[in-house]
């Protein structure tokens, strides 16, 4: 008895010892690797947990996740491709609005964003429209702009809005990091076990049986020129259609003049990044009559927790980027 406790000792030592091995052989190639002994990941999380952290419960093979439908309308919203849906009345021909742009304007998943004030504006105003919404959390403008193309323009849309500027600095590619991510885990989590995942993980790799995905990167480019390049063809593609583009420079904290009290370390690091992308971006905008700087929205509002964090404005300043959103769209409509 004492021989076979022995002998399992040793056996779960090398184990453990072959383990450690290749995962350190792993990391040290800069490739996929586990946590040693078991993979918790595939024991407790599907990979699907990992979009519903966020809300997001669909792997999207295009723009990486989305909010399904069903979801869409559990959160009380019509919905159509993905998209929530606000209308202001019922006519023959309405104005079709279609919005992209990141988690300060998507509906969906912080409820009173400013697309719903832009509906309450319109309807007040007795303009029939219907507002397509399909800004979604982490979204930058190539996504918008891969949106636009896939999911908006099957609707021909009279207005599209582009409400963005947060998300550019950080990834400025159609392929950003968390696509990357959600799919190689859902790849490389399938190439392995639960027990000992490194040791099998590193041995179909040597075999060849294991599948290697690696997603295709954008050439390197400054946040600024990313944003530029996708204002330009999502306003070529409006002027081709005979429809208008209206591309806005979000405000966010830290630009402008407007000052808040005491911020998290988090959104402090946040607006260290927008310091990277805002002052060109401002100087684009200047050069365009299609592009709108909203930067400066709150001067003049000094210390009233106009933000939430970096970028999320509290639901009581969201009709002021409404009505602000309003008067681009009257413009257009002379």
């Amino acid at each position: 008895m004492k021989r076979l406790i022995g002998s399992l000792i040793i056996a779960m030592l090398t184990a453990f010892a072959l383990e450690v091995s290749a995962l350190l052989i792993l990391k040290g190639k800069g490739g996929h690797y586990f946590s040693p002994l078991l993979n918790f990941r595939r024991l407790t999380a599907p990979e699907i947990n990992y979009l519903r952290v966020f809300a997001f419960d669909e792997v999207d093979p295009l723009l990486g996740w989305s909010m399904s439908e069903n979801t869409i309308v559990r959160r009380g919203f019509d919905a159509s491709n993905g998209m929530a849906i606000l209308k202001t009345s019922e006519c023959d021909s309405p104005l079709i609005i279609f919005i992209t742009g990141g988690s300060t304007s998507d509906i969906a998943l912080h409820q009173g964003n400013w697309p719903v004030h832009l509906s309450a504006l319109l309807k007040k105003e007795h303009l029939c429209a219907e507002i397509y919404i399909g800004a979604t959390g982490g979204y930058n403008s190539g996504q918008e702009l891969l949106k636009l193309i896939r999911d908006g323009l099957p609707l021909s849309p009279d207005i599209h809005i582009s409400y963005s500027g947060a998300n550019e600095y950080m990834e400025p590619s159609y392929v950003t990091r968390y696509e990357n991510d959600l799919f190689s885990r859902l790849v490389y989590d399938k190439s392995t076990t639960v027990i000992l995942p490194n040791i099998v993980f590193l041995a179909r790799k040597i075999s060849g049986l294991n599948v290697s995905l690696e997603l295709k990167q954008s050439e390197k480019i400054a946040a600024s020129a990313f944003w530029h390049r996708n204002m330009m063809t999502m306003h070529d593609i409006a002027k081709g259609r005979q429809s208008v583009f209206a591309g806005i420079l979000q405000p966010v904290l830290g630009t402008g003049s407007y000052t808040q009290g005491e911020i998290s370390e988090s959104s402090a690091g946040f607006i260290r990044g927008y310091q990277i992308f805002y002052p060109d971006a401002r100087e684009i905008a200047s050069k365009h009559d299609f592009i709108y700087d909203f930067t400066s929205l709150f001067d003049g509002m000094e210390h009233q927790d106009v933000y939430i964090d970096d970028c999320h404005i509290n639901e009581q300043y969201q009709p002021v980027v409404a009505q602000a959103v309003f008067e681009v769209i009257k413009l257009s409509l002379h």
